[in-house]
């Protein structure tokens, strides 16, 4: 009788295990939001920053197993390599991407009167507050820099063509010459500009080695790289779930990568940084597509095109990782930095994680 009583002990432990998995699975698609403590859990201890603004989780890297093992996934790394048309290739690690929804969101009222909780009652509401950032179209690369970088006949300035850098001048028409979207263009560069690109080699270790600069040295790897040996520039993103137009997601220009030699061209800038906003009056924006995906799906894009997130309109939250692939040949900084980075790898890797014979290469513990 006492082994049954044990046995059966363990099967209702297993099953509450089941149930509770369960739950927690269906609570990812049908949240229960308390309506009497919505602005304390759901607005003001909503990550600030960029997953409000931009629908990018916060500062902090996905470093979950999961995140990891899509970085070493070898389908995606298959599409990766025949993109950019070498196998030698390293995943840096990034950040998920977290909307919430901000219609007939389904918030639970508490029934005081209602202690064992036998009934649940709900009310829905529109939370326009909740949406995110309109028309943040931007490069996560120098347009400048990258294009002359890696298209030498970029140096070329058309007849009748303004020029301007950060002192004026050019080919003698002064900043304040340029239209008011260019100028403000160029104020908006004159006035990030960190020159990252003239760090030594010094202040590059010292970017892997400390915990705090660690995250944002994996997001902007190679953002200020202005050659990359004959190789596109790629980034990309996998659907955590379904991404219909109205979960909000990816948007783009499509095809305005091959506009890019003509766009430098006539928006010439001085500058080092590794990001950078296109105007929001740019003519080529009125061309671009709301890009939706299935779970499961992974879309890549050229860094050279012009992009952003469109905000959510609908009732469920949207879920992405952020993946990125570059060619290791790429690599232009010496065997201090390389040793550095991955010590910065290994110490970002969950414990026990299993690292694949291809992620070790990926991750850059190994070389090709």
């Amino acid at each position: 009788d006492n082994r049954q009583q044990t046995t059966d002990n363990r099967q209702q432990t297993t099953d509450n295990r089941q149930q509770t998995t369960h739950n927690t699975q269906q609570s990812t698609h049908n949240i229960h939001i308390q309506h009497n403590t919505t602005t304390l859990r759901w607005d003001a201890a909503w990550p600030k920053g960029g997953t409000k603004r931009l629908g990018i989780l916060g500062q902090e890297l996905a470093k979950g197993p999961c995140a990891w093992n899509n970085r070493q996934n070898p389908q995606i790394y298959e599409v990766f390599s025949r993109l950019l048309g070498t196998e030698r290739l390293m995943s840096p690690p990034d950040r998920y991407g977290v909307m919430r929804p901000t219609r007939d969101v389904r918030f639970t009222v508490e029934d005081e009167h209602d202690q064992e909780k036998q009934t649940a009652q709900y009310v829905f509401r529109d939370m326009p507050a909740w949406k995110t950032s309109e028309n943040w179209f931007h490069w996560d690369l120098n347009p400048w820099g990258f294009m002359e970088g890696n298209y030498p006949d970029n140096e070329e300035v058309e007849e009748g063509e303004k020029k301007c850098d950060s002192d004026g001048g050019g080919n003698g028409e002064k900043c304040g010459d340029l239209p008011p979207g260019k100028l403000q263009l160029r104020h908006q560069l004159e006035l990030m500009d960190i020159g990252a690109s003239r760090q030594d080699e010094e202040n590059k270790i010292t970017r892997w080695t400390d915990p705090f600069l660690r995250p944002g040295s994996f997001m902007t790897e190679h953002n200020i790289t202005n050659r990359f040996e004959g190789f596109e520039k790629v980034q990309g993103l996998v659907a955590l779930c379904d991404c219909p137009e109205n979960t909000g997601g990816f948007m783009t220009v499509p095809g305005c990568h091959q506009y890019m030699t003509h766009w430098v061209r006539q928006n010439r800038v001085s500058s080092q940084q590794g990001f950078v906003s296109c105007p929001k009056h740019e003519p080529m924006l009125q061309h671009a597509q709301k890009i939706t995906a299935r779970k499961g799906s992974l879309i890549v894009w050229s860094s050279r095109m012009v992009h952003c997130n469109f905000p959510n309109d609908g009732p469920d939250f949207r879920y992405c990782q952020y993946i990125k692939m570059w060619p290791i040949d790429a690599w232009k900084d010496g065997e201090r930095v390389w040793e550095a980075r991955k010590q910065a790898v290994l110490a970002s890797l969950p414990a026990d994680f299993a690292v694949s014979e291809l992620g070790d290469k990926l991750f850059g513990i190994t070389k090709w």
